[in-house]
């Protein structure tokens, strides 16, 4: 579909209320309209900029719009009883910060202290900065306050000391005249709040389930398509939305926000609970809500569909709730649970609600005795499923967890690099710069894929093959593992259809590059080790109605360990090894849809084979 999508004439108006004027900010929400992915959802979205005289929320909450972008300061509204409901999270860090000049010598939250700061008191979006000033001075009267007039001449001519402003765009203004700033960031502080989250009402929800559903979906792939193409985007801000805008300052803005959704980091629209309690806390804490109020609802939760059907009740609530709350005379039968029923009495009755085995004395002529070993027994599966499912939960917790606190530090391991000015540095320290960024992106990769692995487990991972170069891949592997290679001497040839490779060949196949590289990284890296010095390695990859790819090393496999080759942990002891390599090689080729087969004897070493459809 072209830039410019032709809307049908069945489409479904919705309004979304920006936060603030046209800019790459909402890129997401341009790409969603103009590559179609709103009209294919039978969608016809206005996006409508932010009125100075009215908040933007409040523009939603009034109905001048459906749907709407805020912040994190979105949860305040619903302390104070707003029916507000936040939809997905955007940006992942808020991009708030203070802006100070370089030549004020205010470079902490420390130096505001009888300062003047002009800072936005409409939006509700300044938890992070007030977090981070209780943090710091512990007292937000030690600071003088002004309304924000959303210029910076304010602080260009000195009438005030500080302002707070969007990282991601407002600094570049100050660079573009040459005047130097200092950043105060409440990241610096231990303050890491939500920045932009995309949300609706109750109303709509309720009224309009369906289209909610529409709108979160077509918004997450807008974004996805924005924070990939960016240059493309903004060209359409430029042409259609804010011819004011330079390119220059767009790519700026973009670069940032990149930075503040965290694509490669964090799945988009991922939010947590935890991390939006800390920010009710801070409120809490300023004294802008209290503690025992409510906002359960405010994260949206999508709706069970499915058919519950009401228990029937034969004795009035009061005859019910009496009986629950009384224990029954019998020792021998008082656990059993009591499940009401109808009085339905003819032959053909159905008993409503007898999950447990429960007692039914009020209709039918059942002994508690008879069905009291059938009862025990269902009790104790139910507590063995539970406890099951209880350790299920947690170890899921964990590694969600563990793959989370990972994740966090090689945000400023990726992202630091790339923000440090280079204009002064040498070739040999830019080239160590972008070393550290591709390490931390390589271990980001290895995090997400133990993600994907414990998907295929479960049966849930979404395939996506593409046309890849295999032998490509194979030369990035050799690359890495050249100095084992040159140590051991050992020659490794590779064929095609049986014949030897040329440099320029290539051997394309279906599928995804991580997949195919970690499975070939794997079982390369058990070969060289396993071949002997001075011993070749043949990797053969053919086509014949199917794929092919076959590794074969002169070492021999353990005889003890070639029945379980490719079970969870059977290597394990070897050292450096975890055990999953094999593992993780057997869920990617069933993953391809293909068998992995391994064949070992001392006298002709060890062959595997991978078969994938073509």
């Amino acid at each position: 579909m072209g830039p410019f999508c032709a809307i049908a004439s069945d489409t479904d108006t919705v309004i979304i209320q920006l936060k603030w004027t046209h800019q790459f900010q909402f890129a997401g929400y341009y790409a969603a309209i103009e590559k179609g992915f709103y009209a294919r959802e039978g969608l016809d979205v206005i996006l409508k900029q932010r009125d100075p005289n009215k908040g933007h929320i409040q523009s939603v909450l009034d109905g001048d719009a459906s749907y709407g972008v805020a912040d994190a300061g979105l949860v305040l509204r619903r302390l104070r009883g707003s029916p507000v409901v936040l939809l997905k999270q955007i940006f992942q860090h808020s991009p708030l910060v203070f802006l100070t000049l370089k030549k004020s010598g205010i470079t902490t939250p420390y130096d505001l202290v009888d300062k003047v700061v002009m800072i936005d008191s409409n939006a509700h979006s300044n938890a992070p900065l007030i977090g981070m000033l209780l943090q710091t001075i512990g007292d937000l009267d030690a600071i003088k306050t002004m309304p924000h007039s959303f210029s910076m001449d304010e602080l260009i001519m000195g009438r005030v000391d500080a302002l707070s402003v969007y990282i991601t765009s407002q600094p570049f203004s100050l660079k573009q005249k040459g005047i130097a700033y200092n950043i105060i960031h409440p990241k610096s502080y231990g303050i890491d709040f939500y920045g932009d989250n995309f949300f609706t009402t109750n109303m709509e929800i309720k009224k309009h389930p369906e289209r909610v559903e529409k709108m979160i979906h077509a918004t997450l792939k807008g974004w996805q398509y924005a924070l990939e193409n960016p240059d493309e985007i903004i060209d359409l801000i430029i042409q259609k939305y804010n011819p004011k805008l330079n390119r220059e300052e767009l790519t700026y803005e973009a670069r940032f926000t990149s930075l503040m959704v965290l694509p490669d980091l964090v799945p988009l629209g991922s939010l947590t609970r935890d991390r939006y309690e800390q920010i009710v806390a801070t409120y809490v804490k300023a004294g802008m809500a209290k503690s025992d109020q409510d906002w359960d609802g405010f994260l949206f939760q999508k709706q069970d569909k499915r058919f519950k059907s009401p228990l029937l009740h034969f004795l009035t609530h009061k005859e019910q709730k009496w009986l629950t709350e009384h224990q029954k005379a019998d020792e021998s039968t008082k656990d059993i649970p009591v499940i009401f029923i109808t009085a339905k009495v003819e032959t053909n009755d159905e008993v409503k609600g007898f999950n447990v085995g429960g007692v039914d004395y009020i209709t039918k002529p059942f002994s508690p005795q008879a069905v009291l070993a059938r009862v025990k027994a269902h009790l104790a599966l139910k507590r063995e499923k539970e406890l099951l499912i209880e350790n299920m939960q947690l170890k899921d917790d964990v590694e969600r967890i563990t793959r989370h606190d990972l994740k966090n530090p090689l945000t400023a391991i990726i992202n630091f690099p790339k923000l440090i000015e280079r204009d002064n540095l040498t070739e040999k320290q830019m080239q160590k710069l972008d070393k550290i960024s591709a390490a931390g992106v390589k271990l980001l990769n290895m995090i997400n894929f133990s993600l994907d692995l414990y998907k295929m487990e479960k049966g849930t991972y979404n395939y996506r093959p593409e046309p890849i170069d295999i032998l490509q891949i194979i030369n990035d592997i050799m690359h890495e593992k050249r100095h084992l290679i040159r140590s051991k001497r050992v020659i490794v040839l590779i064929t095609v259809n049986g014949a030897p490779v040329s440099v320029e060949k290539k051997f394309i196949v279906p599928g995804e590059e991580l997949l195919f590289y970690s499975m070939l990284a794997n079982l390369f890296k058990n070969a060289l080790e396993a071949t002997p010095r001075d011993e070749k390695i043949k990797i053969a990859l053919s086509n014949n109605n199917e794929w092919m790819i076959s590794i074969h090393n002169q070492g021999a496999v353990p005889e003890d360990m070639r029945h379980n080759f490719f079970e969870k942990y059977s290597t394990s002891g070897k050292q450096g090894g975890t055990g999953l390599g094999t593992y993780s090689a057997k869920l990617i080729a069933e993953t391809l849809g293909g068998s992995i087969t391994m064949a070992s004897a001392e006298s002709s070493g060890t062959m595997i084979q991978i078969i994938f459809p073509g």
